[in-house]
């Protein structure tokens, strides 16, 4: 098929991404542009995304937020510039319309492609003037790359879309990297904590309201009376836009007397959160909201169970098989979640422990060769 170009434009980059962003550039050759340097919702580490990056990444030079969407000046003269065979765009934002007006107008001949996180829930819950330019973008586009398989049968019944499947999963190569320094200091967390005999639950994300925090602390609060070896630990802090969050439910820990099995942790990152992922035994995911949800991935490679929130898209990571299953979906329409199943399959931690062997069932690598060939394949 020869060498094809690729350009991308994308917000910007967050650490689940790296692995992502990396190999199209080490696969494709792609010229990757962000149109500032951080996601805006969350403070994460600039210096450790950066030195993960296998290229320099351009950014706009213009541009910002306008009655909240992006807006970038100047896709079509990087288009112009670059001369790509492939446009990668983000959701469906003024890049992408752009790219799809700019193809008509100058009478080019390049494919054009997005990436869309929605969750099935979000993808068909999308209205108004929202989904009237998603049916125009998708009727003009050459493919959707989506995080989930729901989502992908829904665009394929509703709009007839050419789409690709890609969870946001880390590569198993760039997670372990770390594994040994990371081990060592989960060993030390466990040591610190008197974790012995426990069994450690994890929350970790943003402390968010979508993310139906209360709910799983009411949850684990009301298992404990059965359960009273479980401990909980919240990984993450408050949302700029949401100041004062975290200390409501700090506060509604506190009335249910859960402070000694309820811990918050605050924000995690690099080695220390990988730590966790290592000592943990199971993620819970409650979120009412949410797109994905990158971190059921990144606990499956440390080898936790999961319990993920049926409105997740990354309910999509839990495998439902009796013998080598990796967690539960639970609805959220039920009075509270059920911790009784997950503690009868996940023993307390021992004294001798050892770090445990993934339980991902999704390989990146493939993933990856697939997406390149559908790319270039699917290339007008």
């Amino acid at each position: 098929m020869g060498e094809k170009k690729v350009l991308v434009f994308h917000p910007a980059i967050a650490p689940y991404r790296v692995d992502f962003f990396n190999e199209l550039y080490d696969r494709l050759g792609a010229k990757i542009v962000f149109y500032y340097d951080m996601p805006r919702s969350q403070d994460f580490d600039k210096d450790l995304i950066n030195s993960g990056l296998h290229f320099t990444p351009e950014h706009f030079a213009l541009g910002g937020r306008v009655m909240g969407h992006n807006i970038y000046p100047g896709y079509s003269i990087r288009i112009e510039k670059e001369k790509p065979d492939i446009v990668i765009c983000s959701e469906f934002d003024a890049g992408l319309i752009s790219a799809i007006m700019y193809r008509k107008l100058a009478k080019k001949d390049y494919s054009i492609f997005t990436i869309c996180d929605d969750s099935l829930e979000i993808a068909a819950s999308c209205n108004g003037v929202r989904n009237l330019s998603r049916s125009f973008a998708l009727q003009k586009i050459d493919g959707l790359i989506l995080s989930n398989d729901k989502a992908a049968t829904y665009y394929n019944e509703m709009y007839g879309s050419n789409s690709y499947v890609f969870p946001i999963i880390p590569s198993a190569k760039s997670f372990y990297r770390d594994k040994e320094e990371a081990v060592e200091l989960a060993g030390q967390y466990i040591r610190e904590y008197e974790l012995t005999g426990r069994r450690v639950f994890l929350y970790v994300g943003r402390i968010a309201k979508e993310k139906n925090l209360e709910y799983m602390i009411d949850s684990f609060a009301r298992d404990h009376v059965k359960h009273g070896e479980n401990i909980l630990f919240i990984i993450g802090d408050d949302l700029k836009e949401t100041p004062g969050y975290r200390q409501r439910l700090e506060k509604r820990v506190e009335e249910l007397e859960a402070g000694e099995y309820i811990r918050f942790l605050g924000r995690k990152e690099g080695l220390e959160l990988k730590a966790w992922y290592y000592l943990g035994q199971c993620l819970v995911l409650p979120s009412y909201c949410e797109r994905f949800g990158a971190v059921v991935g990144e606990a499956l490679l440390a080898g936790e169970r999961v319990l993920v929130s049926s409105s997740a898209g990354s309910a999509v990571l839990v495998k439902k098989s009796v013998l080598k299953g990796n967690g539960f979906e639970f609805d959220l329409n039920e009075e509270s979640i059920d911790f009784d199943r997950i503690a009868y399959k996940v023993p307390v931690t021992e004294k001798d422990w050892k770090v445990k062997e993934s339980r991902m069932f999704m390989d990146f690598d493939k993933l990856m060769d697939g997406l390149c060939e559908w790319l270039l394949c699917t290339h007008r």
